[in-house]
């Protein structure tokens, strides 16, 4: 038996020279993704940017509110206060007219007083007027006769000791 030997076909000039009439394969990068921003990531963002500094400045003014500081003594070192008399004749004027005031509010309460008492007497009037007796007439009615068939009931007291 003998032993098989390999021997390989020699390689067509094609693939060595390349094919003829086609050509080359060109390899294509893979995709590189470019970063893109959406509306709706940006306003979140911005929302939130905006709440981190209002809750800084709130925090900021609570602080400051907590924080004591006592204003200067003033009121030591100041003249008191005295009020200045320089119109006495506005306050005449003041008093005068007060007084016409006063004049003319009880004649007003007079007269309202007055026009109360009158309405009164118009009313008490009125109803008088309008209670007046007026005598009913006596009502008429067909007589009722008794029925002949029927016997009237005699009364009688019960007996109950026997």
């Amino acid at each position: 038996m003998e032993v098989y030997t390999f021997s390989a076909r020699p390689l067509p000039l094609s693939t060595s020279m390349g094919v003829v009439g086609v050509p080359v394969k060109r390899t294509v990068a893979p995709t590189k993704p470019k970063p893109f921003n959406l509306l709706a990531d940006q306003r979140v963002a911005i929302k939130a940017e905006r709440r981190k500094q209002m809750i800084k400045a709130d925090q900021k003014r609570w602080r400051e509110a907590a924080t004591f500081r006592a204003r200067p003594n003033i009121v030591t070192f100041r003249e008191p206060f005295r009020p200045r008399i320089e119109n006495h004749a506005s306050q005449v004027n003041f008093d005068q007219l007060k007084r016409t005031r006063e004049a003319l509010r009880a004649v007003m309460e007079q007269e309202r007083l007055w026009e109360e008492k009158q309405m009164e007497k118009v009313a008490v009037a009125k109803l008088r007027r309008e209670q007046v007796h007026k005598a009913q007439p006596i009502r008429c009615y067909r007589e009722l006769e008794p029925k002949a068939e029927i016997q009237i009931t005699v009364p009688q007291s019960p007996r109950f000791l026997h």
